[in-house]
């Protein structure tokens, strides 16, 4: 059965498109259980949501402009849609502060890359000592992780 059209079907709804976000989120960086989330940025309730009904052991939620009410570390840092430099620059931080050597990054770059600012955006991953790792199915999510010195080959 073919899907109905927007014009058929009425508008989405914000909640819809922020569910669909969700998923597509998760399919980029799937969580496993014992994963601890911290999810960054505007309309963060329904990944926090999405990653608990996912089972993840701990989740929690951190709104740009606000202070945290704690700084507890987590293994994965989702950033939900930064619309501007400054806040993916707080983002970022938040995300670095909050991940340890082994977190992982997910950064939703829908917003930026509509505003054309994909390399700015390469330039202060590399800044904040992260690396692209992978590139979700949507090419929408970036996976980030800490960036490793390079080892030395050895002479033979």
């Amino acid at each position: 059965m073919p899907r109905s059209t927007e014009a058929e079907s009425g508008p989405c709804t914000t909640a819809e498109r922020e569910a669909t976000l969700g998923e597509d989120m998760i399919a980029a960086a799937p969580p496993r259980p014992e994963t601890h989330a911290v999810v960054i940025g505007h309309r963060t309730l329904p990944l926090v949501l999405t990653l608990m009904h996912r089972g993840c052991a701990a989740v929690a939620g951190l709104r740009l402009g606000t202070r945290a009410p704690d700084s507890e570390p987590a293994d994965l840092a989702w950033i939900a849609d930064p619309r501007t430099d400054a806040e993916l620059d707080a983002a970022m931080e938040a995300a670095c502060h909050r991940i340890g050597p082994q977190g992982r990054v997910v950064l939703d770059v829908t917003s930026l890359a509509q505003a054309g600012g994909l390399a700015a955006v390469q330039r202060r991953i590399a800044a904040f000592g992260l690396s692209v790792a992978s590139i979700g199915d949507s090419s929408l999510h970036l996976i980030l992780v800490a960036m490793r010195a390079p080892t030395m080959a050895r002479a033979a």
